[in-house]
């Protein structure tokens, strides 16, 4: 059975490389430590909790946040501006 990290890593391979370096896999021994490296990586993260991933990304948090209250304002304003102008005059 073909793991999802097997499956992912394959799929980068091809978003990314030449068919050449596809075709190469675990052949190639400089391929199979990086691929080794990086299916323990994902392992790793995987198993991460959340307070020690907040330590370990602070900016990819950090910008997380900030583009997510971006998108949320920018509809709260859209609503506001729509109610706002539906409105008629006030005496």
């Amino acid at each position: 059975m073909v793991s999802v990290s097997e499956i992912s890593f394959h799929v980068f391979l091809v978003l990314i490389g030449t068919a050449e370096n596809v075709n190469k896999g675990v052949d190639d021994p400089q391929w199979a430590h990086t691929i080794s490296e990086a299916i323990e990586a994902e392992r790793k993260e995987r198993n991460m909790g959340v307070m020690q991933a907040l330590r370990l990304y602070p900016k990819a948090v950090g910008w997380s946040l900030v583009m997510s209250l971006c998108i949320i304002m920018e509809g709260y304003d859209t609503s506001r501006q729509s109610s706002c102008l539906s409105h008629g005059r006030s005496p």
